[in-house]
């Protein structure tokens, strides 16, 4: 799921989510979905193409580089990353700080919800943008995400952080075990489940 932001800016039986050594991801060839509306808040969660390997993010009305004193910031795969129920859960917590714990049901689709990599504020990041593709085969799903910014050289905000969203929607997920890989992480997540702390850390 792709969204952009402007410059202006539990219970059944708990989810077992554990570390595994890390492995690398295999590609796979991802389908273009169609646009998901969630729930009464009506917002559009416009899905993403996964970028060619190097590409550039492109930002609309964004100069062609920043200004004196700024630089250009690409983090890929690093990016904190939760689970919902639902859009509508992942909508009420736009903020990494406003996660609940989730309870997932089987065969339904899952959210995840990709955060900014620190507190947002105009001062220190212009033209940020936040993105997740999803690619899954079998009981894996692998997940991509990628920041890109201005960022104001040496600068820290940590007030007024501003929300800046992204996410990728699951396909239906049958009761089982499943393995979620994000950069050189891997973890386990057990289907249906409550869980307590649904951010992958």
């Amino acid at each position: 799921m792709l969204a952009l932001a402007a410059s202006m800016w539990a219970c059944t039986k708990r989810a077992e989510l554990e570390p595994m050594a890390a492995q690398p991801a295999q590609p796979q060839a991802t389908a273009q979905p169609e646009p998901v509306k969630s729930g009464s808040t009506g917002r559009q969660f416009t899905p993403a193409f996964p970028p060619p390997p190097g590409a550039q993010v492109p930002i609309d009305d964004a100069p062609m580089r920043p200004r004196e004193g700024w630089s250009k910031l690409t983090l890929e795969d690093t990016m904190p990353l939760c689970i919902f129920a639902n859009h509508v859960a992942r909508d009420n917590a736009q903020l990494i700080e406003l996660v609940k714990p989730q309870k997932l049901e089987a065969n339904v689709h899952l959210v995840f919800g990709v955060f900014g990599p620190w507190c947002l504020n105009k001062d220190c990041d212009e033209y940020p943008t936040l993105q997740c593709w999803m690619d899954s085969e079998g009981d894996t799903l692998t997940l991509h995400t990628r920041f890109y910014s201005f960022h104001k050289d040496t600068s820290k905000c940590t007030m007024d952080c501003l929300e800046i969203d992204a996410s990728c929607e699951t396909p239906l997920l049958a009761p089982g075990k499943y393995k979620i890989r994000h950069g050189k992480k891997t973890y386990t997540l057990r289907i249906p489940s409550t869980m307590q702390s649904p951010c992958l850390r």
